[in-house]
């Protein structure tokens, strides 16, 4: 078979900073006016071969690690925040895939049907009836000899309506437990999708994730061999709250500029003397430094980790508690250095038509803290501090 037309990493990343630039940012404010799917710039990410980026060479994709998916996140998220939510959800389900797609030959043909056809992945964690806990399903496959069937009501489903494929969290049979959970791909025909509600956010509105309920009829072979419980301590929530942080940090970036060229604006038309913000301006990029090396630093201590196989460290307590401290320090600094720069820029900040409006980054940066919720996270860290003997 004839090797897949891919990107190179280089071209993918100088793709995906012109696409920004020039696509996601000319539809942003209008995706989020109409709560509507950013059709343009996701055709446009697919027909530069961005979304099988993290797909092994072999198989057609640009073998982008974790860290350098983000990074293609971070720069779209600073033109439009939604898409950049889209792709990185995407890329999350990807990389889990790729992941443990080694040794499992269905898996690996999908990846390479993925990097062809340019598949946008979504998945179904949520539902009705577990209140937001992902480790818990109602939902049972139901097999019947070599296809298996099922019907999950989900409670907020992203981009439902446009995914080409899922992936599917449920119970691994109609005896298990809820935590006994299996993951499912189900492609194209094997699944249709029925919506329930209406999507109104406040941020974050092209994302399109109302309540779908969602039916398939597919073949046991895309049944996960991993239990799910493994499959999310290995790679699904740490790579999640990775590549979160990292679309959040892309939004606080371009608040600070905004911010920062308010006031070399302002300082210009009065060279002797630095603005009265200047120093609320100094304070931002504090935050906003602190902000970068938290996602550097801990996104390399997974990848490092990630990269030497070492499963006991990343499915360990300590790094439970630093990949939810990720999320949680992410989340309070996006809202933070966003609520900074409205005040710096003041009435042309809360202004929707300036070049320096921080409306909506603002209201997207306040979508951080409900996804996975701070509360929960908190929580679980609060559990493992009580048993926690480390420094």
């Amino acid at each position: 078979m004839d090797r897949p037309v891919t990107g190179t990493k280089e071209s993918i990343i100088t793709a995906v900073d012109s696409i920004g630039a020039e696509i996601a940012s000319l539809h942003a404010s209008e995706v989020d006016k109409n709560a509507r799917f950013p059709i343009e710039t996701i055709d446009a990410l697919k027909k530069a071969k961005v979304l099988s980026a993290p797909i092994a060479s072999e198989l057609g994709g640009a073998n982008m690690n974790i860290i350098e998916s983000a990074l293609l996140c971070k720069s779209l998220a600073r033109h439009c925040s939604s898409s950049a939510m889209i792709l990185g959800m995407h890329f999350i389900k990807v990389h889990t895939i790729n992941h443990f797609a080694q040794g499992n030959a269905d898996l690996q043909s999908y990846l390479t049907q993925l990097a062809e056809e340019q598949r946008l992945v979504a998945s179904v964690t949520s539902e009705k009836g577990v209140g937001g806990n992902m480790r818990n399903s109602i939902t049972a496959i139901k097999r019947d000899g070599e296809r298996f069937k099922l019907t999950k009501n989900s409670s907020c489903m992203s981009y439902g309506g446009y995914a080409d494929d899922l992936l599917i969290t449920c119970r691994r049979t109609e005896e298990s437990a809820a935590s006994d959970q299996a993951i499912v791909l189900a492609i194209g025909d094997d699944f249709t999708v029925v919506q329930q509600g209406e999507w109104d956010p406040m941020g974050m509105r092209g994302t399109c994730s109302p309540p779908f309920d969602v039916h398939v009829d597919a073949e046991t072979a895309h049944i996960l061999h991993e239990d799910f419980a493994y499959v999310a301590a290995r790679t699904m929530v740490p790579e999640t709250h990775i590549i979160w942080a990292h679309i959040w940090l892309g939004i606080a970036t371009e608040a600070a500029h905004r911010a920062r060229k308010f006031i070399q604006g302002k300082a210009r038309k009065d060279p002797s003397k630095i603005p009265d913000e200047g120093k609320a301006l100094s304070e931002l990029e504090i935050n906003l430094d602190r902000f970068r090396d938290t996602v550097a630093i801990v996104s390399q201590r997974y990848y490092d980790a990630h990269i030497e196989n070492d499963d006991d460290f990343i499915t360990s307590m300590p790094f439970s508690i630093k990949i939810n401290g990720l999320k949680l320090n992410s989340s309070q600094l996006c809202a933070d250095i966003c609520m900074r720069a409205l005040t710096i820029c003041g009435f042309a900040g809360f202004l929707n038509n300036t070049p320096f409006s921080i409306g909506r980054l603002l209201r997207d940066s306040l979508s951080a803290a409900p996804m996975v919720g701070n509360g929960r996270l908190l929580e679980t860290n609060a559990g493992h501090l009580m048993l926690f003997k480390g420094e």
